[in-house]
């Protein structure tokens, strides 16, 4: 899980460099690393992101959580708005709505943790 999440961490920092007109291998020249140690740079957040992943997971399946199919359209259309393409370019590109999906799933999750969360005031230690 933690490489499958570093590949894409990697994958994304890609195309980060790619925008601003570098690709990965020039990047490597630059910064003398090496992908190897690219990766093992960002294996700590990749550590993190899973185990925050797994946990959202596991509210969303003991709260019956789901993406419904109008909920993935209406994120669908955000996005197609926010990229300015087609809905239909977008789950071209995708292949099939699965990220969506549960990206949809995760935020719900996470409104229902900021929904119910409770604050306390915390005591100052001297």
């Amino acid at each position: 899980m933690v490489n499958t999440e570093l590949d894409r961490m990697v994958s994304e920092f890609a195309q980060r460099i790619q925008q601003q007109g570098l690709d990965l291998q020039t990047y490597f020249q630059i910064s003398g690393q090496d992908e190897s140690q690219l990766r093992e740079q960002m294996k700590d957040d990749a550590e993190q992101r899973v185990k925050t992943n797994l946990t959202l997971t596991a509210i969303a399946e003991a709260e019956k959580i789901e993406a419904t199919d109008e909920d993935i359209d209406k994120e669908l259309e955000k996005m197609s708005k926010q990229f300015n393409i087609s809905v239909e370019d977008i789950k071209n590109t995708l292949g099939n709505t699965d990220i969506i999906k549960n990206d949809v799933r995760i935020q719900k999750v996470i409104d229902l943790l900021r929904d119910n969360a409770k604050f306390v005031e915390g005591t100052k230690e001297d």
